[in-house]
Formats: C-alpha cells, structure tokens, sequence
C-alpha cells in the first residue's frame, strides 16, 4: 500500500485532502507557514 505525505502548510489544501483520505499524514515548517500567510506561527499552528 502507498502512503502520501503532504508537506504544506496552506490550510485550506490541508483540509481539502484530509476529507478524501488521500493524505496519511499532513507536515510543516516554519518557512511553509510563513509562505501560507503566517505572521505567528504559534497561532496559526494552532488552526490545525
């Protein structure tokens, strides 16, 4: 079985592939949240 990774931080693309059960696992990083429009990260995270 193939597993799919997603490494973003855009939130809305996050829960899109979430409902379709593509997606095993979703990661991030500082520098993709701040590209997503993260001004603190702390609290954006938190969205998750």
């Amino acid at each position: 079985m193939i597993k799919i990774y997603c490494d973003n931080a855009d939130l809305k693309l996050i829960k899109k592939f979430n409902t379709k059960n593509l997606v095993k696992s979703f990661t991030t990083n500082p520098s993709l949240a701040r590209s997503a429009g993260a001004k603190d990260i702390n609290k954006y995270i938190e969205k998750f």
